[in-house]
């Protein structure tokens, strides 16, 4: 009876450690979100509040990818030929596309992946004569979006068999060098919110600067810890006394 009894608190003791410490371990992971949030929100600020680049300049292209949310501007001829749609984007919970469109820079070899705006599924059958509106020499302002390498849930930018499809889930720069012969730059333009309401219609992405509810999740989940780890041996000890005033009884 007796070694019941010690292989019950043995195990329950064990329980509770693997408690505290996981609460322990998420208090910590908190306060890590809350240190990237406040690095994201200074990057941002200097970002926006930095010079705006000319892209059509000479820059270290390598250096680009440090500047995300900077402000640009850059003028050359789309390529409609190489344009890709993003699936699965909603603009006033209306489905869609992103249409994403490579730019040949003036005075300059390489091309750039302009972002330029949301159309409706529905507008995808007349994207042709969209892009007539937009086949002569474009000026254009935008800020730098970084690339991605892989989605959140790790699937593949591009959701079609064939290798050269139109349709992305995001912006892949590594696929869609490898569909491309000539260079491009290894970030991409969102352009800047238009008020024409011309089709694709561009806005960029609100960004919120605040630290989040992280600190007060985090004080939360060390909270529970501490709880759990004194409120633990309390209870054992009550459980003991108890026990030791029925023996006497």
């Amino acid at each position: 009876m007796m070694t019941k009894e010690i292989l019950k608190w043995t195990l329950t003791t064990i329980l509770v450690l693997i408690g505290v410490f996981v609460l322990i371990r998420l208090g910590f992971w908190q306060l890590d979100r809350l240190e990237s949030r406040r690095q994201f929100n200074q990057h941002y600020l200097e970002q926006i509040s930095s010079p705006i680049i000319n892209l059509n300049d000479e820059i270290n292209h390598q250096e680009l990818l440090n500047m995300e949310y900077r402000e640009v501007t850059v003028s050359g001829y789309y390529d409609f030929t190489n344009e890709i749609y993003l699936q699965n984007q909603a603009y006033e919970n209306i489905p869609g596309y992103r249409v994403v469109t490579p730019l040949k820079i003036d005075n300059n070899k390489n091309y750039i992946y302009i972002e330029r705006g949301w159309i409706s599924l529905e507008d995808l059958k007349d994207i042709e004569a969209i892009n007539r509106i937009y086949a002569q020499h474009q000026n254009l302002e935008g800020i730098i979006r970084l690339p991605q390498s892989e989605s959140d849930f790790g699937g593949k930018s591009s959701n079609a068999s064939e290798s050269n499809s139109q349709f992305f889930l995001y912006v892949d720069l590594d696929l869609l060098k490898t569909e491309l012969e000539y260079g491009i730059l290894p970030i991409y333009v969102q352009l800047k919110d238009e008020d024409d309401n011309q089709k694709p219609y561009s806005k960029l992405p609100d960004i919120e600067i605040t630290e989040g509810p992280h600190f007060g999740y985090a004080v939360q989940w060390f909270f529970f810890a501490s709880l759990l780890g004194i409120g633990y041996p309390f209870f054992v000890w009550k459980q003991i006394w108890g026990e030791k005033n029925r023996s006497r009884e």
